[in-house]
C-alpha cells in the first residue's frame, strides 16, 4: 500500500492514454509520474504556480508490474528517497485505488538547476529543509 509514501495523488486514466489493446501506454506512466512530482514540489515549495522550477529531470525509470485501462481509479504515491548535495531522487508506487495492487514503480532524479547560467547549483538550505519537513510528517509504518 501507500502508506510510507509522502504525498498521493489519485490518477484516473483516459481513454487517449491507452494503445490498441486498451491497456495505458507505458509512454504515459511517465506523464502521471510527472503529475505527481508537479504536487510533491507543490508541497514542498507552498507554490502552486510552478513558473520557476529549479531543478531539471536527469533521469526517470519505471517498472511495469501490471495493465491499468482507462477510468480505472489508480492512485500514486511519491516520497523523496535520497537527498544529495545536487540532486534528489523520488520513488513512485502506482496502485488501483480498488485494492492497493501495484501497477507501476518508478524512481527519478532531479538536479537543481540555474536556468540564466545554465548550470547546476547545490540544493539551497531552506528548500533541503523543506524536503526534509515534508518527509519527515512522512508516516512511517508499524513493524
Amino acid at each position: 500500500m501507500l502508506d510510507d509514501y509522502t504525498v498521493k495523488l489519485p490518477i484516473r486514466p483516459r481513454f487517449c492514454d491507452t494503445d490498441m489493446l486498451g491497456h495505458v501506454n507505458n509512454a504515459v506512466y511517465l506523464s502521471y509520474f510527472e503529475a505527481g512530482r508537479m504536487q510533491w514540489w507543490t508541497e514542498v515549495s507552498g507554490d502552486p504556480s510552478l513558473e520557476d522550477l529549479p531543478f531539471i529531470l536527469a533521469r526517470a525509470e519505471v517498472d511495469f508490474v501490471a495493465e491499468a485501462r482507462a477510468g480505472e481509479p489508480l492512485v500514486l504515491g511519491l516520497r523523496c528517497a535520497k537527498l544529495g548535495n545536487k540532486s534528489f531522487d523520488i520513488e513512485y508506487e502506482l496502485v488501483r485505488e480498488a485494492d492497493g495492487s501495484p501497477v507501476a514503480r518508478g524512481r527519478s532524479v532531479q538536479v537543481m538547476f540555474d536556468y540564466r547560467r545554465r548550470e547546476t547549483r547545490r540544493i539551497p538550505d531552506d528548500v533541503r529543509r523543506r524536503i526534509e519537513r515534508l518527509e519527515a510528517a512522512r508516516p512511517r509504518p508499524t513493524r
